[in-house]
Order: structure tokens, then sequence, then C-alpha cells
């Protein structure tokens, strides 16, 4: 499993959502969350091994303004400040994982769906 699938199972274990989470963009149904790398690019190299950058973006959906408000602020205190291998991804280890773009509201779909976005950079380090 990659990054996007670990993170998508932190968030899922540990925020209550009304919808299932998953990658790249955002489902048909009502209320949706994705998770989608964005670019970045590599940190620092180290005799061991290597760290590198992996930002990603978390896109919420709902009809109620309210509910992607909260669901989009929820995923965002968990995953800001993470660190210490909270997550594990192979033989990679998370160093930490901050909020680069906090939450906002992104539109109104024609359907009448509030849609927020927050983005992401996690540190990984790997190589071993």
């Amino acid at each position: 499993m990659g990054v996007s699938d670990r993170i998508i199972d932190y968030i899922e274990a540990n925020v209550q959502l009304n919808a299932i989470v998953q990658k790249g963009v955002l489902n048909e149904r009502e209320s949706a969350v994705s998770v989608r790398p964005t670019p970045s690019s590599m940190v620092s190299r180290y005799v061991k091994g290597k760290t590198f950058e992996y930002a990603f973006q978390v896109t919420v959906k709902d009809r109620d303004v309210g509910v992607a408000e909260q669901v989009i602020n929820d995923i965002t205190d968990v995953l800001d400040g993470l660190g210490n291998e909270a997550i594990t991804i192979d033989r990679y280890k998370l160093i930490r994982c901050e909020v680069s773009t906090f939450p906002n509201f992104v539109e109104k779909t024609n359907h009448g769906e509030y849609v927020y976005t927050a983005i992401f950079v996690a540190e990984l380090e790997g190589g071993y």
C-alpha cells in the first residue's frame, strides 16, 4: 500500500466521517472525501537513506456547509503536527505531517454541494 492509502486509513480511524475516503477525485455521492498527491520534491539525503516530502490535498464535499467545514477542520486537526512514526508506510517512517494550506472554501457545485480543501506536507524517511 502506498502513502495515500495509509493516510486514508489514518483519517478513517481517527475522524468521524459520513463518507468513504478515496484516492483521487471526489466521487458523485453528496458526501465525499478524497486524498490525492500534489507535486513535491526531495528534501535531503543521508548516509543511511533519504528524506523526502510527500505533499497531498484533502478535499471534502457535502450538501451541508457546516458538515463540510467541520469535516475538513477535523481532518486538519488530526493530521497537522502528526509525527513520531504515527503512520507506517512500507519501509518508510513518517517524520512529520503539517498543514501547508489551511482549510478553505473551493466552490458550491451545481448540485448544491459545498467543497472545502486543505493541503499538507509529510516528511518521510526511507531507504532502509
